[in-house]
């Protein structure tokens, strides 16, 4: 049986878009007759693969990703201690489950074990979710890094088109793309809309334009703006009486917000490695607005993608025009479905 260890050691632990991608992913894989195992530091996956019957292992003593400067400090001073104990869990890994691959996702997992990966000849994957940017390309152990993805038997994969782009700049090496993907519904309903109601999912900060969904909200108060997600600028909504927070909304439970909705928006302002509450939100038939920022705009048309410098003023242009487009977003999420990205995903690991 062929094993695949996925490992996660995060800087923070939150329910996001990569967890539910993961947790796709090893879920296809253990149906396509792998075992899979997940390493792993962080708490929300680790619930989601207990929750699902997964072999756990609980990597401890793991530093946290060296993506700020106090983690970069830490990881830095602990850097030779903590090798060592990633050798320790390897040969563990390798002793109980065989020669397996493994699917690394954070940087600190991907240097201390891709250190012995490469070493050993251990056929690995790096996946890349996260934006690039200081925190990997200024980042001292960017080298290691480099000499680790330049391996023969470790390949670099990530989730759309433009984080392509940048880790072959950033990392010089092959980089493979497959697709992010969500579940297509079995068919299209349009009867619980809600004419008036507007729909902001994910964090509520200002990468992901939070505050100029607010301004949005406060420019147009015949309409109503719900909100699902947690963040620091949740006091922007306070005073503003036709903004609705509902804080964390179960994955499964947002099926209601989005065949509610008139439209969805996401206005980040900062590179979103790939969007996938826009791809979510167009598999219920709920038309988007999301900006230029958003990596999945890179396969879609005008009528769902927005130039962030004109996103407020374009607003009552896009709400109008979604009236018609709920059929059409239906059709187009079918382009996102999870079961091709799946099927890749088992073709790739199926040829290492």
């Amino acid at each position: 049986m062929k094993t695949i260890v996925i490992t996660r050691v995060p800087l923070h632990s939150q329910m996001g878009g990569e967890e539910l991608h993961t947790l796709s992913v090893a879920n296809y894989l253990r149906d396509q007759g792998y075992r899979v195992v997940f390493a792993t530091k962080c708490k929300v996956l680790n619930k989601l693969a207990k929750d699902n019957g997964f072999k756990r292992l609980w990597l401890k003593d793991f530093p946290p990703s060296p993506t700020t400067k106090g983690s970069l400090l830490w990881f830095t001073l602990i850097f030779p201690f903590a090798l060592i104990g990633s050798l320790i869990m390897y040969v563990f890994i390798r002793l109980r489950y065989g020669k397996a691959t493994f699917y690394m996702l954070n940087l600190s997992d991907k240097i201390l074990f891709g250190f012995w990966l490469k070493i050993f000849g251990n056929k690995a994957v790096c996946l890349e979710h996260a934006t690039i940017g200081k925190w990997l390309t200024r980042n001292p152990f960017l080298i290691v890094l480099k000499w680790i993805c330049r391996s023969q038997n470790v390949k670099v994969v990530t989730v759309s088109r433009r984080m392509k782009t940048e880790l072959i700049k950033t990392l010089q090496t092959t980089v493979i793309e497959i697709r992010n993907g969500v579940k297509i519904q079995d068919e299209f309903d349009d009867s619980m809309v809600n004419p008036k109601q507007i729909l902001f999912v994910g964090r509520l900060e200002k990468d992901k334009g939070f505050d100029i969904f607010c301004n949005i909200a406060k420019a147009n108060p015949e309409l109503n703006f719900v909100c699902a997600g947690t963040g620091s600028l949740d006091y922007l909504a306070e005073n503003i009486e036709n903004i609705t927070l509902l804080g964390f909304v179960e994955h499964e439970n947002l099926k209601h917000w989005y065949q509610s909705s008139r439209l969805l928006l996401l206005p980040s302002t900062t590179q979103d490695p790939f969007g996938l509450v826009v791809c979510e939100a167009l598999s219920f038939g709920c038309p988007v607005m999301c900006s230029d920022l958003v990596n999945v705009s890179d396969y879609l048309d005008d009528s769902y993608v927005c130039k962030l410098n004109v996103f407020e003023s374009r607003f009552r242009e896009f709400y109008k025009q979604s009236a018609g487009l709920r059929k059409k977003a239906f059709q187009k999420s079918i382009e996102f479905d999870q079961k091709q990205m799946l099927l890749n995903y088992a073709n790739f690991l199926n040829s290492l």
